[in-house]
C-alpha cells in the first residue's frame, strides 16, 4: 500500500481533538470544516507523540471551507456526535 511504501502511518483522532484543532486553526484565521480539522488534529497528535519533529517540514491540506459545514461545526461545539 502507499502508506507502507512511503513509511507513513494511519492514525485516528477523537471528536474532542477535532473540536480543539478547529478552535486552534480558527485563531490563525482559517474557517475550516471538521474534516480538515481532523487532519490538523492528526498533525498535533503526531507532533505530541514525537513522530513528527519540530524541525520537520510537514504539509496539511485544508480542503474544506467552514461555511459548507456550519451545521456540523455547531453540532460539534454542542457535544453532539458527528
Amino acid at each position: 500500500s502507499a502508506v507502507k511504501n512511503s513509511g507513513g502511518a494511519i492514525i485516528a483522532v477523537e471528536e474532542r481533538e477535532i473540536w480543539e484543532s478547529l478552535q486552534k486553526v480558527s485563531k490563525l484565521g482559517f474557517y475550516i470544516e471538521p474534516t480538515s480539522a481532523a487532519a490538523t488534529a492528526g498533525l498535533s497528535q503526531l507532533i505530541n507523540k514525537g513522530i513528527i519533529k519540530p524541525k520537520d517540514s510537514t504539509v496539511v491540506i485544508l480542503t474544506g471551507f467552514g461555511l459548507k459545514a456550519t451545521d456540523k461545526i455547531v453540532e460539534l461545539k454542542n457535544g453532539k456526535r458527528l
